[in-house]
């Protein structure tokens, strides 16, 4: 990846989105950190700031430091091919989390070949900054249950090989347990969401991943760039994917969901 010459003084409003708007990464393999860009920007937004304001003191800061590491980008490489002829059997692993700040979803090819061999490739990642109206954490934790079940929806329709399974992954039991419950019983915002996820996903497993083995807490924890090119978390996915543990099964006790609507 290549990127244009970049200034860090005096940086303003517009800079910063025009930043953002020439980093072009449809597939979101960038997710780690550009999505801690935009919730600079909406920072931004919420200061008033005008296009052409200089930043304030410490956000002016925290622009140099990433602007100034950003170009550690240009040494990420990204495999193209994901599968070979002798593969046995595919599985989609998507995972989901959210913070006050964003939610997030990633999904990983798990491919099984004849040498019992394992192979997991990140195929894309999508993002969302969260609202200025502030939601609970575990109402945004289902937001990125439905980005995640959306992003799936659309890698399924996209792939040509038959998959042999679907699993998806949140380190919220209170989204899991709204996920396992009729929508009808559950409050408007809820409601809508979980029927989305259901009426996308309604042959997929959900499970539970705790947050240590979540690829995209990654991105909850405003990395620098210069992070990138190491995380294999990131990039492989967490390391059971490779033992096919946890790969499929049920989640964890379902909660009362009237406790957290």
């Amino acid at each position: 990846m290549a990127l244009a010459p970049l200034n860090p003084n005096q940086p303003t409003k517009r800079e910063v989105l025009s930043v953002i708007a020439r980093l072009y990464d449809p597939l979101g393999f960038l997710g780690l950190v550009l999505t801690r860009a935009k919730v600079l920007l909406q920072r931004l937004w919420q200061q008033r700031l005008d296009w052409d304001d200089v930043l304030p003191s410490p956000i002016a800061d925290e622009w140099k430091e990433f602007v100034t590491t950003l170009k550690c980008i240009e040494k990420v490489k990204i495999t193209r091919l994901i599968l070979t002829n002798t593969w046995l059997r595919i599985v989609l692993q998507g995972f989901a989390d959210a913070s006050e700040a964003a939610y997030e979803a990633v999904v990983y090819l798990q491919c099984f070949y004849q040498s019992n061999s394992v192979k997991v490739t990140i195929l894309a990642n999508k993002s969302r900054v969260a609202p200025i109206r502030a939601i609970s954490i575990p109402r945004l934790k289902l937001c990125a249950c439905v980005l995640l079940a959306q992003l799936v929806q659309k890698i399924h329709s996209s792939l040509r090989s038959e998959l042999s399974n679907i699993v998806l992954h949140t380190d919220s039991t209170i989204a899991l347990a709204w996920l396992n419950t009729p929508a009808n019983h559950l409050k408007t915002f809820i409601a809508n969401r979980v029927s989305k996820v259901q009426r996308l996903m309604e042959n997929c497993c959900w499970t539970h991943a705790p947050s240590p083995l979540n690829p995209e807490d990654l991105v909850l924890l405003r990395l620098s760039p210069r992070d990138l090119t190491e995380l294999k978390l990131w990039w492989s996915g967490p390391s059971f994917l490779e033992r096919d543990e946890l790969s499929s099964g049920p989640g964890p006790p379902l909660m009362n969901e009237s406790d957290y609507s």
